[in-house]
């Protein structure tokens, strides 16, 4: 099942220190987005697991992994993020896995295209 995320991009004078954080469901999700815009991008944090989610498939795509982020709910787990600043116009799939060094099969996938204008 794909999701959707809505970019809620401005057409002029996009602010870069007001980024949207946004979810990255289950499976597979689609992203509406522009040229130069970044968004935030978070993750199930695994805390000191060991495990690690890693971008795939970044081709016309500019990734930052930033510090997590800590939950607003006292006990909850702290979610990983990624800043993703599309380059260039078109369709851009991102794949992120869930890994460990230990493994050698992701026990996580997730996919989100960006479709970039």
């Amino acid at each position: 099942m794909r999701s959707f995320l809505s970019s809620g991009s401005k057409s002029n004078g996009y602010d870069h220190d007001a980024h949207m954080l946004r979810e990255v469901p289950a499976g597979s999700s689609v992203l509406d987005a522009c040229v130069g815009q970044a968004v935030k991008l978070a993750l199930p944090g695994t805390g000191t697991t060991g495990y690690r989610w890693e971008a795939r498939g970044c081709k016309g795509l500019a990734i930052e992994r930033l510090p997590a982020q800590a939950s607003s709910t006292f006990g909850g787990r702290a979610r990983e993020v990624f800043l993703v600043t599309p380059e260039h116009k078109g369709d851009i799939r991102l794949v992120l896995l869930l890994n460990a060094p230990w493994r050698r099969e992701p026990v996580e996938v997730r996919e989100v295209e960006f479709k970039v204008r």
